[in-house]
């Protein structure tokens, strides 16, 4: 467990909690600590983990403050919670499991992410938490408030792909279809509502009437692919972007979305590239958007 900040109570120590034993499940391969299987991942597989913990608890307790040693053992002990928690780098997103009660001993964790919302790698830790409200009766410091971290893992790591775009192409025949304009490459469709699932709420169709876009898609590995789905994911970052500017207010910005959600997706965007900088801010700033998304794609070193 790696800690750079102070939490202003004490915390218990690495050695409080440790994994034993993980897997990434990639449809049908298990994927672990001494697994060299590389996972064969697309946007329509989700991806389950399993963590085993074991965790001290009576250690947890008195080195965080929650429990003095003087206490006596048959009182009440405040209760904690345990949770896996993720992100995905491309995509930004990051979520958490259900959380559990906290055992001493073995704890087993599991959790299941949607492929839509994933892309680049994977990250996965455990956390401890408060799961509830604790009041004390004397002036101790320590933490009190349900949902305060206790304790994190190190990150676990799963790498889902290397470079091409980082959202769901569903090929068309623009002229069949009768998609305007019948000869463009590609075309991205943003759904107005912000609440509507990130995986719905991107869309887009790559023209296979199109002889170039028929060319990068028979011949996905070669440089010219690359670039052309470097070119397409700068579009679409770049309208993520956009979109947010003008469908999120202020008020939405600074207000947490539902996970998972379009707007959610793109306050995380907005966030990493354009940080303390609000939808206002960016208004009538599509040149210097465009760049940014341009720099981040281009210039990404893959994991």
């Amino acid at each position: 467990m790696k800690r750079k900040l102070s939490y202003g109570y004490p915390l218990p120590s690495e050695e409080a909690a440790e994994i034993e034993d993980f897997s990434f499940i990639v449809g049908e391969i298990v994927v672990g600590e001494d697994s060299n299987q590389e996972p064969a991942w697309d946007y329509e597989t989700p991806i389950t983990c399993t963590v085993s913990l074991n965790a001290d608890l009576p250690r947890i307790l008195e080195e965080s403050g929650l429990q003095d040693p003087g206490e006596p053992e048959d009182g009440k002990l405040p209760r904690l919670g345990v949770a896996l928690s993720w992100s995905s780098s491309a995509t930004k997103l990051r979520g958490a499991s259900n959380r559990k009660e906290l055992t001493d001993g073995s704890n087993s964790l599991d959790l299941v992410v949607d492929g839509q919302i994933l892309g680049g790698t994977l990250s996965v830790k455990a956390i401890i938490t408060l799961l509830e409200d604790i009041q004390f009766g004397d002036d101790r410091i320590a933490p009190s408030s349900e949902g305060t971290l206790l304790w994190t893992s190190d990150e676990l790591h799963l790498p889902l792909e290397g470079s091409g775009t980082r959202f769901t192409m569903t090929p068309v025949s623009f002229k069949e279809a009768g998609v305007e304009p019948t000869d463009a490459m590609w075309l991205v469709q943003l759904a107005d509502q912000m609440e509507t699932p990130i995986s719905s709420g991107v869309r887009v169709l790559v023209n296979v009437a199109n002889p170039i876009t028929k060319s990068m898609l028979e011949n996905p590995n070669t440089p010219e692919a690359e670039s052309w789905q470097q070119v397409l994911e700068t579009e679409v970052m770049t309208l993520l972007v956009h979109h947010g500017v003008a469908g999120l207010r202020e008020n939405d910005f600074d207000t947490p979305m539902e996970v998972g959600s379009l707007g959610e997706g793109i306050q995380a965007i907005m966030g990493s590239f354009f940080p303390n900088e609000t939808p206002a801010d960016l208004t009538n700033e599509l040149p210097r958007i465009t760049a940014t998304m341009r720099a981040a794609v281009f210039n990404r070193k893959e994991s």
